[in-house]
């Protein structure tokens, strides 16, 4: 019986996603989503590029996953930095697991989190040279921070990285420095906002690769079949 109420629940979820337009951009500095629950991710840095794509992800056979990317550029306190909010569907049948870098570039233990109400799983690392899809940390000079949240039956996931230039070696103090910065350098709230959304019009990212955002988005598995309910996704 609790398994056929979640049978219940999930196709309930599934039903009211798929009848609701999952509009999502940016107007002004914040990025708006408005599936499953309306999001607004507000950086602290000028937004430069976005986009909505289809992500490429080899590990599902090549499926598609449609996302929507901002990257936003500028400095703090004197320092290079960047941000960058992604909210991305998984393909029919296949949902995320939690993300973590590699572990021969972490700079910490993965932890949660609570920002405006809400749990994220938390990391921070480096990048190695080539690793950035969005090539922006060109080499291991740019520290990362990086939150995630798994909504809707872990089948849509919110992105948000905080990144800084910040050479030489990451002692406790400067880490416990970065992560406080990280933590401020954004405002997050899920409330609807009060007005229609308009989105502004921003430049693709250039020589973003579908495949490589797919990679960066992190490990996937398939929905054990009693649970899986074939699902419409709209942008």
């Amino acid at each position: 019986m609790p398994h056929l109420r979640y049978l219940i629940c999930l196709l309930g979820t599934l039903l009211l996603t798929a009848c609701a337009p999952a509009q999502r951009g940016v107007s002004g500095n914040t990025f708006m989503s408005r599936s499953p629950e309306f999001t607004l991710v507000t950086p602290k840095l000028e937004p430069r590029y976005s986009a909505t794509i289809d992500a490429i992800l080899a590990q599902t056979g090549f499926n598609k996953a449609p996302l929507t990317y901002m990257v936003s550029e500028g400095e703090v306190e004197g320092t290079r930095a960047a941000a960058i909010v992604i909210v991305a569907e998984s393909p029919g049948g296949w949902r995320w697991k939690q993300l973590t870098p590699s572990a021969a570039h972490l700079l910490g233990v993965s932890h949660r989190v609570t920002i405006a109400g809400k749990s994220f799983n938390a990391i921070s690392f480096r990048y190695e040279k080539g690793q950035d899809c969005f090539g922006i940390s060109k080499g291991r000079d740019w520290i990362v921070r990086r939150f995630t949240r798994l909504e809707r039956h872990d089948s849509q996931q919110l992105f948000i990285e905080y990144r800084e230039y910040s050479p030489g070696h990451a002692t406790a103090d400067r880490l416990h420095d970065f992560e406080e910065r990280a933590q401020q350098a954004f405002e997050l709230s899920f409330n609807a906002p009060s007005s229609k959304l308009v989105f502004d019009s921003l430049a693709a990212m250039p020589g973003l690769s579908p495949l490589h955002i797919g990679t960066l988005m992190g490990p996937m598995e398939r929905i054990p079949l009693p649970l899986y309910t074939p699902k419409t996704t709209q942008r």
